[in-house]
């Protein structure tokens, strides 16, 4: 095995409503940070603007434009690239419910091509579970199909205080509402994907247990906060073609940019 390259790969809601005017604190924030590959949720129309015309990227592609979708008092996802790394074939994602909240697209620049998706979950609270499971369902049949190296980028609405680095054992529950989004953080999920996160600080027991130290009750790290609870929504999934160098959550410095979700990115080798 040698290496075929390294990858820093960020993920980030940027937090709807936006008239453009707050976009441009983003993009500040954006420019201001290293990163080849940001994976972006809650994405205006007027956001995409402002990014595609003030140098962010390289290369990017947004589902409110070119998919048909009707970006009128909506929101979408976007992949965007720079650093020479280039993105094709994007896709949206068939039997996903909220069809502009999904955007995948193939990653080149390293020694192999790598799958990269952008995903915003559903929120059981607005739309159902039923409804949610249906994003779930969707994401999981994306990554089963794909042959080759995936990331993927999302906010995956999913509550998770816990400090453990042991997962949750999900044992199917025919009456459970939130079986199928359990299973798929769960410690036997229904893909090839692991966490970024969890990964690196398994291989960094002296990282963990500062972190642990910082925050006893969890979570690993803030990406979120609900009411007054601190929470972790927002992911990095990888598939075992990558090494993990390092993952970093920047909630203050996300915050300060006028979001309300942290910046997530992770140092990633490929194998080859």
């Amino acid at each position: 095995m040698h290496l075929g390259g390294n990858l820093r790969f960020a993920t980030w809601n940027l937090k709807y409503p936006d008239d453009g005017k707050e976009s441009f604190r983003r993009l500040d924030f954006l420019k201001s940070l290293e990163w080849d590959v940001v994976a972006l949720q809650e994405v205006s129309s007027a956001a995409w603007q402002v990014f595609s015309e003030n140098g962010l990227t390289e290369g990017g592609f947004c589902s409110l434009e070119g998919f048909g979708v009707d970006s009128k008092k909506a929101y979408g996802v976007a992949l965007l690239v720079q650093n020479g790394f280039s993105l094709r074939d994007p896709e949206l994602l068939p039997g996903n419910p909220q069809i502009r909240r999904a955007l995948a697209a193939k990653l080149y620049g390293l020694e192999k091509p790598v799958n990269v998706l952008t995903w915003h979950a559903p929120n059981a609270a607005g739309s159902g579970a039923e409804f949610k499971m249906k994003g779930y369902k969707a994401i999981i049949g994306w990554i089963n199909s794909k042959r080759g190296p995936i990331v993927i980028g999302l906010d995956g609405n999913h509550w998770n205080t816990s400090s453990e680095l042991d997962l949750l054992n999900v044992e199917y529950e025919e009456q459970s509402s939130f079986f199928l989004e359990n299973w798929f953080f769960g410690d036997k999920p229904p893909h090839r994907l692991r966490d970024a996160l969890i990964n690196y600080y398994r291989n960094n027991p002296s990282i963990y247990a500062d972190a642990v130290k910082e925050r006893p009750q969890g979570p690993l790290a803030i990406s979120y906060i609900r009411g007054n609870t601190e929470d972790r929504f927002d992911y990095i999934f990888i598939s075992d073609d990558f090494e993990v160098s390092n993952c970093q959550y920047d909630y203050e410095g996300a915050v300060a940019a006028g979001s309300d979700h942290a910046l997530v990115y992770a140092d990633l080798v490929l194998r080859v």
